[in-house]
């Protein structure tokens, strides 16, 4: 009974954390403002400079 009680819980539990984690169900695409990246103009021109200032090329590249 207590094995019950406790999958019970644990179920109520989890869907309270999977409903407080949805927004505004059913919003239109056209109301969402567009995304920004940082003032460029591209995702990709973004991750660029991110890749740039954090330095991620200096480990993560073939060495030469």
């Amino acid at each position: 009974m207590k094995t019950k009680i406790f999958i019970l819980g644990m179920t109520l539990v989890s869907c309270i954390f999977i409903f407080s984690q949805c927004t505004e169900i059913g919003t239109d695409k056209q109301n969402n403002p567009k995304p920004s990246f940082g003032g460029y103009e591209s995702q990709i021109k973004w991750g660029e400079h991110l890749v740039t200032v954090g330095g991620c090329a200096d480990c993560h590249t073939p060495k030469k």
